[in-house]
């Protein structure tokens, strides 16, 4: 069985979240059930909001907070680390593998063979299986050594999906993957996750075309929308999402 067998229905608030001390600050709502991009101009904040979400680090200022279906807000500072883990996955940009086998990775969180394979395809790993000699009995050595960087981040991705969990965070997961590749799998992992409350932190149209609703976080300024309505709207988003 999965870790998070409910299925809680959870939106994610940033509350006048500072970033980084004296950066920029992001005040917005990952509605539950979403899929929610959010677009940093700097790539220091992009990397720092993922470590937030995970508690790795906590914010100079603000507070971030699950809102329940109820209305309730649970500060994420206040939560055990072990309740937190049930609530919400952070897959980082690093795509970093356990020893072991493909196979190992990909049931490293779920038991349930049918979120695994729907989990493999949605991040196109069937390609990567396909591919390795030995398929899902394949090594992939330290840290993932034996595989391409697009091979570990597919095999990231299908391991942090095939969880399940009621949040998901993901950092650039497919930076290493051709365009064609990406738009299936982005197209694929929305189509998954749908009611489920999802966030990547990215500046790939091809994942922020499938987002419900974008946060871009520039300077002093947090505007939302969708991406349609920030690349017409927002020149400062139109350079970060096509440089």
């Amino acid at each position: 069985m999965p870790l998070w067998p409910e299925r809680p229905s959870v939106a994610v608030r940033f509350d006048r979240v500072e970033v980084l001390p004296g950066g920029p600050v992001l005040d917005a709502t990952a509605r539950a059930g979403a899929l929610t991009g959010i677009v940093c101009d700097e790539h220091a904040d992009a990397a720092r909001l993922p470590d937030l979400l995970a508690r790795e680090s906590d914010p100079p200022a603000g507070r971030l907070l699950f809102r329940l279906a109820d209305g309730r807000d649970i500060g994420i500072a206040d939560l055990a680390l072990d309740a937190l883990r049930r609530t919400a996955l952070v897959s980082p940009h690093d795509a970093v593998l356990l020893p072991g086998s493909i196979a190992d990775n990909l049931r490293a969180l779920t038991a349930d063979e049918r979120a695994v394979t729907d989990a493999t395809r949605a991040a196109q790993a069937d390609q990567v299986l396909e591919t390795v000699p030995a398929g899902a009995d394949g090594l992939v050595g330290d840290r993932g050594e034996t595989l391409s960087g697009g091979q570990r981040q597919r095999v990231s991705l299908a391991r942090a999906l095939a969880a399940e969990p009621p949040v998901l965070v993901l950092h650039d997961p497919t930076t290493a993957v051709d365009a064609a590749t990406e738009d299936l799998i982005a197209r694929r992992t929305a189509g998954l996750r749908a009611g489920r409350t999802t966030i990547v932190v990215t500046t790939s149209p091809a994942w922020l075309a499938r987002c419900d609703r974008v946060v871009h976080l520039s300077g002093n300024s947090c505007v939302t929308g969708s991406h349609a309505e920030l690349l017409d709207h927002d020149p400062a988003y139109r350079l970060a999402v096509r440089r």
